[in-house]
């Protein structure tokens, strides 16, 4: 076990570990291999203080082991039913949010280090379970890998027996956590009931889950891949084509995830491709890159939190006309400059009349002729000049404020990004 952990982590070329350290069984094990090691460690406990006692004992037990065997030793205490209170999310999920961004801080303060957990086969098996039940699909029950980001799990290839063995053998000490027999929790039931009677009934159904795992994984490399790529394309082209919904419904989920659109709104965007022109996907997800998906007549439009580029203006007068014009630049007759130029959203109703129409048309038409997408509409800005409509950027100049041969000074208004 030793020697393949000495392997492990030479491979990584990490300069540093974080070892987390809970003080139960499996992460005591893991504390006495990655010591044997050698390599330049930091031990990292986190005190939830949801037990009381217990907690505080949990992280006093591990801070005098490191204080006797020397090992560099640094806690957080979190007042986890404070906020569990006031956010009403579930235990284990926020408990593993505040673990997570606890390693992750001291791994962004420290070059080339990596964080190592004690998760082990049993934790993979029950992990396959679980994302089943929830019905995550085959990234979900893929389990963990060996390596992830700046995870390290060197202990996934060993059960429960063994690390209990070696525990043994060396005379370890550790902390039983009695909230671990609770079948109240999800994983405890399968742990302590449900996964005993499946292999009571199907001795191999712990092999064949863990070769469905490698396989699943192995699909999930190339599903990566491609899903890089398709969220790439739907990045550059604001747009989700249809064909894109026909694609592998790993890729496409995965391309979602790399959108941070939850997994939950696959089925949405099956519906809303069958949906009537306009429909939205409101994206309830404050840190998703996309805001809302509208249907277009073939393809979905993405909606971005990003706005786009600021416009800047510039005005200089010139004494005549070009032979050909530019829809980004606008030769305006000079009596109108009385003002400045301004740029606003466009309000829902307004209207202006476009050079070459004989009447007025509404904002929202002219841009949706000009072809500007529903996703884009929204964030395109009008001109301003006067209190009146000038015009709109890159698409059109309004007919009373056009210079003609006959204007005696011609201001010429270019809109470029800033």
């Amino acid at each position: 076990m030793i020697e393949n952990l000495k392997s492990f982590l030479k491979q990584s070329q990490g300069k540093h570990f974080f070892v987390a350290c809970s003080g139960g069984l499996d992460s005591m094990v893991l504390l006495q291999l990655v010591a044997e090691s050698k390599v330049p460690f930091t031990v990292l406990h986190v005190n939830y203080q949801l037990r009381g006692e217990e907690s505080d004992g949990d992280e006093t037990f591990v801070s005098e082991h490191c204080k006797t065997h020397k090992l560099p030793f640094e806690s957080i205490r979190v007042d986890l039913g404070k906020i569990l209170a006031e956010n009403k999310g579930n235990l284990q999920n926020e408990a593993r949010k505040i673990r997570y961004a606890y390693f992750k801080s001291h791994v962004d303060k420290t070059p080339s280090s990596y964080v190592i957990t004690a998760h082990h086969a049993a934790d993979q098996i029950e992990t396959f379970w679980l994302q089943l039940f929830r019905g995550s699909g085959i990234s979900g029950m893929a389990g963990m890998t060996a390596k992830n980001d700046f995870i390290f799990r060197p202990l996934l290839p060993y059960s429960k027996a063994e690390i209990l063995a070696f525990a043994q053998q060396n005379a370890l000490k550790w902390r039983e956590d009695a909230s671990n027999q609770n079948p109240k929790y999800a994983r405890n039931f399968l742990r302590l009931e449900a996964l005993p009677f499946l292999r009571i009934k199907m001795p191999e159904i712990d092999s064949e889950v863990r070769l469905l795992q490698q396989v699943f994984q192995e699909e999930l490399i190339v599903a990566k891949e491609k899903a890089v790529e398709l969220s790439g394309k739907w990045h550059s082209t604001q747009r989700i084509e249809f064909d894109d919904m026909n694609n592998n419904s790993i890729v496409f989920h995965e391309a979602m995830k790399l959108c941070s659109i939850p997994s939950v709104y696959f089925q949405a965007l099956l519906d809303l491709t069958k949906a009537e022109k306009g429909k939205k996907l409101i994206i309830e997800n404050p840190g998703a890159s996309i805001k809302e998906i509208v249907k277009e007549s073939r393809f979905l439009a993405l909606v971005s939190n990003v706005l786009p580029p600021k416009l800047c203006i510039q005005t200089e007068v010139t004494t005549s006309l070009p032979e050909s014009f530019n829809r980004d630049v606008w030769y305006i007759d000079g009596m109108h400059l009385t003002h400045e130029i301004e740029l606003r959203p466009w309000k829902s109703g307004e209207k202006m009349k476009p050079i070459g129409l004989k009447g007025s048309k509404k904002i929202s038409d002219i841009l949706k002729d000009f072809g500007i997408e529903s996703n884009k509409k929204a964030f395109h800005p009008i001109a301003i000049l006067n209190g009146e409509i000038l015009g709109i950027p890159g698409v059109c100049l309004s007919q009373k404020f056009m210079a003609t041969q006959n204007s005696t000074r011609i201001i010429k208004v270019t809109f470029a990004p800033c």
